[in-house]
């Protein structure tokens, strides 16, 4: 494919310079986009004994107690920046007349009764301040005034806020709780630093940040008593300059009808210098839909702090090592095998062909390197068919094989031998991390030095009815932490309940009463 050359107007530059890109930089994305990205090469999925480590009581017990005595700073990164708009996917298919059954007769797109919703309450009193009423509109099957008073910008707009702001749990006392609070009661259990204060970091699209505040400054005073924690709450945006230009379907850019080009956000991967910022030693990382109500918190705890200590344990004993790599003492052939050892015992390392046979110093040389990165300890949740990515072994340039978190978007499905390597798969991402970004010494890793910018991927999407092609940045878990090392443990399927459509408020374990 020949190079690709764009002219762009003085207007077109103007839009560079306002977003704090080059014209360079938006052709190396739209040649990006006409090339695609090679596909991961996965060898094998990752299993109990082969990457996946199941802790035993005892190894839960210890890893927690480890925790619990730990007096760095800690926080939790939840990222938050997409609307609710797939949440409600079904809800808007029903307002174009989509939801039917056999005979042609419209669904109840509620499934239920919308008295079930932790979020009735204040669609009721929308509705009564638009002059309905709640339970006649449902009796005649006026679902659709419903939907309205739910969805639509002038109500409650929820089509089009963050997650972090919809109600996600009616509790028997009657109050309600958003995804977002529920995120602080989490975080005060397993969160909380040394001082008593739990420190949250929220990506927010900057329209929505001084309504989470309002919220947060609403519920601070009873959370903070309730849970003996001083909340330290940080906001943060996707910062516009990690946008990425939208193609036409002939890799041309895509342009508005008064002429302007398209910029979208390019995913999660673009929140890295986000989770660069942190002010933390040890960062917790869960999704924004990924939350329980207070009865069932109880295993996610636990396991959190499980994978905290394991993460604790093994920082400790790298930076050991890293302290003897790096002195000025030559190290013998005896430490160097014991370290080696290490790495394929307690990091899964899988080393190139011909690393025992290379001389001394090279080994060395390269376990300086390898264990000289950030690390994250992963909670992975058995494979129940959710929709996502999953932990698979993955060849890399050397000849070595590393584990990481790969979306099907990544692998090639059309090759027979992936197909049965996916369909062996045990395991799925849930998006449970705890991460060290801070050498041994105590330095701020640059975060984007580990990325592996081979794994992003070109999206189809749509703009108004116009078909586009969307560029996506290597995913914040996926091959924007490719080069972490990463250790893998089980951990149990309550542990991930996402609400991923408006009717999974209704499931068992987002229900506050047994």
């Amino acid at each position: 494919m020949g190079v690709m050359k764009w002219e762009f107007t003085q207007s077109d530059l103007a839009q560079f310079a306002e977003r704090g890109v080059s014209a360079a930089q938006v052709e190396g994305q739209l040649l990006q986009i006409a090339q695609g990205y090679p596909r991961t090469q996965v060898t094998s999925a990752a299993v109990v004994g082969g990457g996946v480590r199941q802790l035993t009581e005892d190894e839960i017990n210890s890893a927690s107690a480890r925790y619990d005595e730990y007096r760095g700073k800690v926080a939790k990164f939840v990222p938050a920046s997409g609307a609710a708009t797939r949440m409600f996917k079904k809800q808007y298919e029903y307002l174009q007349g989509k939801c039917r059954d056999e005979d042609d007769h419209p669904i109840n797109p509620f499934e239920d009764s919308v008295e079930l919703y932790p979020f009735a309450k204040v669609l009721r009193d929308t509705l009564l301040e638009r002059g309905e009423d709640l339970d006649a509109l449902q009796r005649k099957g006026d679902y659709a005034t419903i939907l309205h008073a739910l969805l639509d910008p002038g109500a409650l707009n929820y089509g089009a806020k963050p997650k972090a702001l919809i109600p996600f749990h009616l509790y028997a006392d009657g109050s309600v709780r958003l995804a977002f609070e529920e995120h602080l009661s989490e975080a005060a259990s397993y969160a909380r630093c040394a001082s008593g204060e739990a420190h949250l970091h929220f990506t927010l699209d900057g329209r929505f940040h001084a309504e989470l505040l309002a919220d947060f400054r609403r519920v601070q005073p009873q959370f903070e008593k309730e849970y003996g924690t001083r909340f330290v709450l940080h906001l943060s945006e996707q910062q516009h300059r990690t946008d990425t230009i939208a193609a036409n379907p002939d890799n041309s850019p895509f342009r508005r009808p008064d002429g302007s080009l398209l910029f979208r956000p390019a995913g999660h991967g673009a929140l890295l210098e986000n989770l660069q910022n942190v002010d933390a030693d040890l960062i917790f990382i869960k999704n924004i839909d990924n939350v329980l109500p207070d009865r069932l918190k109880g295993v996610t705890i636990r396991y959190k702090k499980a994978l905290a200590g394991v993460l604790l344990s093994l920082r400790s004993q790298i930076a050991e090592y890293l302290e003897t790599l790096f002195s000025p003492e030559a190290v013998d052939g005896a430490k160097c095998k014991e370290m080696i050892d290490f790495c394929r015992r307690e990091l899964s390392y899988r080393f190139p062909v011909g690393m025992h046979e290379a001389p001394l110093d090279l080994q060395l040389r390269y376990l300086r390197k390898k264990l000289n990165r950030p690390l994250r300890v992963c909670g992975v949740v058995r494979n129940e068919g959710e929709p996502g990515g999953g932990p698979y072994w993955v060849r890399e340039r050397d000849g070595s094989e590393s584990l990481q978190i790969v979306e099907t978007s990544q692998m090639d499905l059309t090759d027979s031998r992936v197909q049965e390597i996916v369909s062996k798969a045990h395991y799925f991402n849930p998006v449970d991390l705890v991460c060290s970004i801070n050498d041994y010494r105590g330095a701020r890793f640059n975060l984007s030095s580990f990325v592996n910018k081979n794994t992003g991927f070109v999206a189809s999407k749509s703009v108004d009815g116009a078909p586009i092609k969307a560029l996506e940045l290597p995913g914040l878990w996926n091959g924007g932490m490719a080069e972490w090392n990463t250790v893998l443990v089980e951990v149990p399927g309550i542990t991930f309940s996402p609400v991923k459509e408006m009717v999974d408020l209704l499931r068992a374990e987002h229900l506050t009463r047994e």
